[in-house]
């Protein structure tokens, strides 16, 4: 009996009817009492459980992607970069420009508004530029005009461009004047676009008692389509001095290259290779000699089309060098040096085992590349002078 009315719980197209509570529909169909419960519990579990664990379904499109400037740095000024989930945004402004501050910097929080905003540095016009490291099909930006007790709103642009050409623009009036109101401005295009400028573009038709800027919040953006690249993994680990990264792709349809990025900070980025696509399955490898304490690493992967995204970052603790190292030893065609010299330049000098000074390499910075190419096979020895340090080592010249 109770199994039957289990069934006729759940229709034939398997969609759980709520349109009542479930507790009520459960007593409408069931006689509860005391022995039932464990019967009772049974059905609730039937109902209730593949609602809750049925598998997510996304559509096919590209997912929205929300910025919210919650983790921007507070109080500085415009220009900044946000990435989020791959999608890199740089924000610029016109003029005087906009600052991120807490939402409620005036001592009240426009409705909509949360967070650290993008707020403008001066009662002067400003325009918002925003550029994106991906071809975008859909922008809207939540803002709210310095407008009091108005009866009618000002009118915002935004205008979007792809590679520096025009796409299109559109305008969009505040629905409901008054104190700030806040409204969504948005612009899409199947085309797609890379860039998008929002403008202050007419003030309200009879309010007196308004300002041409603006503050911003809560961007979102639907790339086009995402990067054809998937990392089955990127690890990074500290061996001795150095730091060695590794990465497979399942997926590198159109992608051109990798590019392996360090940090001392986990803010500032910059390049420490280019290498090119393998192919999916490959498996990279590079070693970063030049690592010193704490390190952050990441991947730009970068499609062929010039577009790319950012691999999760990678924290690790690298052991200082205390020794002069020269990579690889032995070696054939040429030779990097590094120190953990305070003073990056420095003079290297390779001596004979005569003890002839064979070359000498003023002002070298580490990791240039040193060619040996020209060296007769054997034993030599490299010198690295600083002003307050002389280092030396042995290497083989095969």
């Amino acid at each position: 009996m109770l199994d039957s009315t289990v069934e006729n719980l759940i229709p034939a197209d398997g969609r759980h009817r709520f349109d009542i509570p479930l507790s009520l529909k459960l007593q409408r169909h069931l006689l509860i009492h005391q022995e039932m419960r464990p019967l009772l519990y049974k059905a609730i579990v039937l109902l209730i459980v593949p609602w809750l664990y049925r598998p997510c379904q996304y559509n096919a499109a590209a997912q929205d992607v929300l910025f919210d400037f919650d983790n921007a740095p507070y109080q500085s000024s415009l220009p900044i970069t946000q990435t989020v989930n791959g999608i890199t945004a740089v924000f610029k402004a016109t003029g005087q420009g906009f600052s991120i501050q807490s939402a409620n910097v005036m001592g009240f929080t426009p409705a909509g508004l949360s967070g650290l905003i993008l707020y403008p540095n001066s009662i002067n016009l400003s325009d918002l530029l925003i550029k994106f490291n991906v071809s975008i099909v859909d922008f809207s930006i939540m803002y709210a005009a310095q407008e009091l007790a108005c009866d009618d709103a000002e009118t915002m642009r935004a205008t979007a461009y792809k590679n520096g050409t025009l796409v299109g623009t559109n305008t969009w009036i505040a629905a409901s004047p008054g104190t700030w109101p806040v409204d969504v401005l948005t612009f899409t295009s199947a085309q797609g676009f890379d860039s998008v400028v929002v403008h202050y573009d007419k003030k309200p038709p009879t309010c007196t008692d308004y300002g041409t800027i603006f503050m911003a919040d809560n961007m979102k953006v639907t790339p086009a389509s995402t990067l054809p690249v998937v990392l089955n993994y990127f690890k990074c680990e500290a061996t001795g001095s150095s730091a060695t990264l590794k990465w497979q792709a399942g997926e590198e349809t159109n992608l051109d290259s990798y590019i392996p990025e360090y940090s001392s900070d986990g803010i500032t980025f910059s390049t420490l290779a280019y290498i090119a696509s393998e192919g999916a399955n490959h498996i990279y490898q590079f070693v970063h000699y030049n690592a010193k304490g704490t390190a952050w690493y990441r991947l730009k992967m970068v499609d062929k089309d010039g577009s790319y995204k950012y691999s999760d970052t990678r924290k690790l603790f690298v052991k200082p060098n205390t020794d002069l190292r020269v990579i690889p030893n032995p070696a054939t065609d040429l030779v990097f040096i590094y120190t953990n010299s305070a003073t990056n330049t420095k003079t290297i000098k390779i001596i004979s085992p005569g003890g002839a000074v064979i070359k000498t390499i003023k002002s070298y910075i580490d990791g240039q590349p040193i060619s040996v190419a020209g060296l007769p096979k054997g034993s030599y020895l490299i010198k690295a002078n600083t002003k307050d340090r002389v280092w030396s080592k042995l290497f083989i010249k095969m």
